[in-house]
């Protein structure tokens, strides 16, 4: 059995009410392996439970850690993430723009070509 298909039973078998201890006999596996997989598991989910905490204005960092479950540096973090995320995606857009532009302007540009930045700078737009 591969790691993967461990990891795929391991969390099938949390929602059957065993313990921790249980699966990991099971599996097998080390208890230690099944909370990594377990925390892997829910972080994406606690992730975008804090984007949308913060995206509401209702909360401050403080109380969005206490939500979610992490720490208040944890949600920091993420946050400080995702701004650079952000700054990257409106860095692209802007540069598209400028390539569109550039084209519409050329009297050889494609259509083709035209066509595929402006559908592009729509995907990458919030």
């Amino acid at each position: 059995m591969t790691n993967k298909q461990k990891r795929q039973k391991a969390l099938g078998l949390l929602s059957t009410g065993l313990s921790r201890k249980e699966i990991s006999k099971q599996v097998p596996c080390t208890e230690k392996t099944l909370r990594k997989w377990i925390k892997e598991q829910e972080l994406p989910f606690k992730k975008k439970t804090a984007l949308i905490l913060y995206q509401s204005k209702e909360f401050n960092q403080k109380e969005i850690a206490r939500k979610v479950g992490v720490t208040e540096n944890t949600i920091g973090k993420w946050f400080k993430e995702l701004k650079q995320t952000d700054g990257l995606a409106k860095e692209n857009i802007n540069l598209m723009q400028k390539r569109l532009n550039d084209l519409l302007k050329s009297s050889s540009s494609n259509p083709k070509d035209i066509r595929i930045i402006a559908s592009s700078i729509q995907l990458l737009k919030p």
